[in-house]
């Protein structure tokens, strides 16, 4: 079964597939198809660098000249296994959680692995890639600097949200904001600021979905009943 699909950057004829046996790249111009390794947990897309996570690393693939390399093994992670991937827009710092809850931060550059959360959940990178935000113990909005102007502002606690958790994180069109929905229906929007307490402003409860459109800059919610649309 197709677990996932996703466009290449620079063409809408051609895909990254992922299966639940291998992953593939697709073009449908010419039908052709090609594997690309023959197990993956997940991948993800930053320009035109592909990379995915399997048993024994983490790897990289250029989608233009075709050609693949490890960038980390379990071993220089000090893990066992990684089921989510995400990576910045420069494709210079990956996020990796494992399947025991850690979050890891990977830079690229330097080869160093940071063990940034032992509980998290929900992660995502800003726009600009500079700002990871991440969900700890399900309740409790973190945000991880790539290149903090301080030591403090480099990891803290934005938000933490009692009797509830964090199910989904979506961010606004700059690095200053973000959208969050937990899990009793609440849709916030935050503002990253690491002078506490966090602004943050209840948009709707009652959300069962949301997704947001930077380049209209129209904000969409379903409340079950209906289908909301916000310009922000």
């Amino acid at each position: 079964p197709i677990v996932r699909i996703e466009p290449y950057p620079s063409s809408d004829r051609r895909f990254v597939v992922m299966t639940g046996r291998a992953l593939y790249t697709l073009d449908t111009d010419n039908l052709g198809i090609e594997q690309v390794a023959p197990q993956a947990n997940d991948f993800t897309i930053s320009g035109n660098s592909l990379f995915w996570v399997n048993s024994e690393g983490v790897y990289t693939l250029n989608l233009l000249f075709n050609n693949p390399s490890i960038v980390a093994s379990m071993a220089d992670l000090s893990a066992s296994s990684v089921t989510e991937i995400k990576a910045d827009d420069s494709g210079n710092n990956l996020a990796l959680l494992t399947g025991d809850g850690r979050l890891i931060a990977y830079d690229l550059n330097s080869k160093n692995a940071e063990v940034i959360s032992k509980s998290a959940s929900e992660f995502s990178f800003s726009p600009g890639g500079k700002i990871l935000a991440f969900t700890e113990a399900g309740s409790a909005l973190r945000i991880y600097r790539t290149d903090p102007k301080s030591i403090k502002e480099r990891l803290f606690t934005l938000l933490t949200l009692p009797g509830t958790t964090v199910n989904l994180i979506s961010w606004y069109s700059n690095d200053s904001h973000l959208f969050i929905k937990d899990s009793v229906g609440n849709l916030r929007f935050v503002e990253i600021d690491d002078s506490l307490p966090a602004n943050a402003a209840l948009i709707s409860g009652g959300v069962k979905d949301f997704a947001y459109d930077s380049n209209g800059k129209m904000l969409y919610f379903n409340t079950g009943t209906a289908l909301w649309e916000l310009e922000i």
